[in-house]
């Protein structure tokens, strides 16, 4: 399971809203989110334990900051895709001010479609999607004008 429970940098690559069907004929309206962020390669343990490996440590240290690390498999094709599904999600984006006004809180998110692109340096570049069932529209027309701008965001797992 992915978290992100600091505030993130992350691009709001696209906003897709749709209908989705609940039963044999209700419509219920929804909106898929693609996320893309950058990050340490921390984020490979939360993928899978030992996925780390990926990269290695450079013999020579170099001396610019997080460039001490290379890909394992270079010739390795990119991007690395998940099926994971975690349901229950709490994701809040941050438009700017961080408070309770101008955030934008979507709970009972599904977050799946993961891919991973190891970058240079041990940067890991991670796209997922967020979908939300029956948003409420002003969320929905606020998120569109936001599609390919930075956002803040934090993911959190489904409570207890």
């Amino acid at each position: 399971m992915i978290e992100f429970p600091d505030t993130t940098p992350a691009l709001l690559q696209h906003v897709n809203p749709r209908s989705e069907r609940h039963g044999d004929s209700e419509l219920v309206p929804a909106m898929d989110l693609r996320l893309q962020i950058e990050t340490g390669r921390g984020l490979l343990e939360q993928f899978a334990k030992g996925l780390g490996i990926l990269y290695v440590e450079k013999r020579q240290k170099s001396l610019v900051e997080g460039d001490d690390v290379e890909r394992r498999f270079p010739t390795m094709v990119m991007p690395i895709k998940f099926d994971d599904e975690q349901t229950g999600c709490t994701l809040v984006l941050d438009l700017g001010l961080g408070d309770d006004v101008s955030n934008i809180t979507l709970r009972d998110v599904q977050v799946h479609k993961h891919a991973l692109e190891l970058l240079d340096g041990g940067t890991v570049r991670a796209t997922f999607t967020a979908t939300v069932v029956d948003p409420d529209v002003a969320i929905l027309g606020k998120l569109g004008t936001l599609v390919q701008h930075q956002v803040f965001l934090q993911l959190h797992g489904p409570t207890a």
